[in-house]
């Protein structure tokens, strides 16, 4: 056979191609595949006395901790917390009393619960003699370690924060509590909190002392879940190991009609590669089809005999347009947004065209001469604001991307990141690799994404928390 995976029988030829979501890559010969290639290291160390308490699911805690009550005790409870994330659950406690036999009943009448929102913690609380709820103290989602202690006694729950006194919930706590259960990193099945709270946490947690009991050197959750390292060094960004996919419901957004034709999609974002090749977004609609995907791509020189590193736009299988931050004629093959830096994308498609921005300079197709055929982008494209001047002869590619992505906005599509799903055809789009890296501060239409609210997110993806390069802690 003339390819190593794929064939597909053109005019008078052939074209190869390599499965992407494999890892693998077309070489330079265009016939034969290698492995895709990690470009940046990254500070990938763990901890074994740090717990990640990210829940693989929705509300399923990490672990649950049950505790005998003395008479006349304190319920303490003390940790170090890190996160970068502004909102989820840090720990849920319930009580368990002589008097209450039924789950339902000890749920809905013994527990509290501390929380983030926006940043700040929240306290929230329900007994037999009613319930309360408080927020305030310090931002706490820094990226720092912050040291946190929750204590309750038979008149208020406290929280402290560094040592100092935060927030206070004056709820009378009733005698008869035998037992405590905590819950860390999700709630445990019916319970429910208010606030319309999202329960998923990316944090870490260290130097823990459950009601009294201290055990740093023992971060094994209870119950056989296995240990969940904490990676020692990050910073803000969501992290895509390779593999993993967080998809999004994109819905109606102005949808064109006959009295109003005009739309359009903005998609702003910042990324940092680790690997040369990658899908940073792939947007699908109920037909499986790829409206349109965003990817850093290597692209053949052929006068240099050098791969050169772009970001791409595809409309279904065509690539519309290319970003590169050098000139023509210096293509080195090195890996231009492989540099360990943080790159800024702005995407801006309407029924009047489309543009591309990356790091602030507009997309282009650099000259056809010094493209290998199998990797040369089919159009060629003078970009202007506000609206796009294209050749009539080439315009086809967009024309018919644009037409068929208008036709579709009156649907519900799914936004993916860092790949294409599964039931996607490999032949429906150039790049097919998984995106490693970090991604951050990503907008749709001016709404700021929290990874946390995706409706699949692979249990992989670190959704606030983003490994620092190796050089960088040199």
């Amino acid at each position: 056979m003339p390819c190593e995976e794929i064939c597909i029988n053109t005019i008078g030829g052939f074209q190869c191609l390599c499965d992407g979501r494999a890892g693998h890559l077309l070489s330079s010969d265009l016939k034969t595949c290698k492995p895709v290639m990690e470009c940046i290291s990254l500070q990938l160390e763990t901890l074994s006395t740090h717990l990640y308490i990210g829940p693989d699911a929705e509300t399923n805690p990490v672990f649950l901790l049950t505790f005998k009550v003395p008479p006349n005790t304190s319920e303490v409870l003390a940790f170090d917390l890190r996160t970068f994330d502004p909102e989820g659950l840090v720990l849920f406690a319930e009580q368990v009393r002589k008097t209450q036999a039924l789950e339902k009943r000890r749920l809905q009448d013994d527990w509290l619960a501390l929380t983030l929102k926006n940043g700040r913690l929240q306290l929230q609380a329900s007994g037999p003699t009613g319930e309360g709820f408080t927020m305030g103290g310090p931002i706490v989602n820094h990226g720092f370690w912050t040291t946190i202690q929750l204590e309750r006694t038979q008149q208020r729950i406290k929280v402290y924060v560094a040592q100092q006194q935060v927030l206070t919930l004056k709820l009378k706590n009733e005698p008869g509590v035998e037992e405590v259960k905590v819950y860390v990193g999700g709630l445990p099945q019916s319970a429910v909190i208010k606030d319309n709270l999202n329960p998923r946490l990316d944090a870490c947690l260290r130097q823990w002392s459950w009601m009294g009991k201290e055990e740093p050197s023992s971060p094994l959750p209870p119950a056989g879940l296995g240990r969940r390292p904490c990676l020692q060094y990050v910073e803000h960004g969501t992290y895509f190991p390779g593999g993993h996919l967080a998809a999004f419901h994109l819905p109606n957004m102005n949808a064109p009609d006959h009295i109003n034709p005009a739309w359009a999609i903005k998609i702003k974002m910042h990324f940092r590669a680790a690997s040369e090749t990658g899908v940073l977004l792939s947007v699908v609609n109920y037909n499986r089809d790829v409206l349109f995907s965003l990817a850093l791509s290597n692209t053949m020189n052929n006068v240099l005999q050098t791969p050169f590193q772009s970001v791409t736009l595809s409309m279904g299988s065509n690539t519309v347009l290319q970003s590169i931050p050098i000139e023509a004629g210096q293509w080195d093959g090195a890996p231009a947004f492989c540099d360990g830096l943080w790159h800024r994308l702005y995407l801006h498609l309407s029924n009047h065209g489309v543009f591309l921005f990356v790091d602030g300079k507009n997309a282009t197709t650099p000259p056809r001469s010094a493209l290998s055929p199998a990797h040369a982008a089919p159009t060629t494209i003078s970009l202007s604001q506000p609206q796009l001047n294209i050749s009539a002869t080439q315009a086809d590619p967009i024309t018919r991307g644009l037409v068929q992505l208008g036709t579709w906005l009156n649907e519900t599509l799914s936004a993916y990141f860092g790949g294409i799903p599964d039931a996607v055809n490999l032949l429906d789009t150039p790049v097919s690799t998984f995106f490693h890296g970090c991604l951050r501060d990503v907008k749709v239409n001016g709404r700021l994404l929290n990874f946390d609210d995706s409706i699949g997110l692979s249990p992989g993806i670190r959704s606030h928390s983003c490994p620092l390069i190796e050089d960088y802690l040199e």
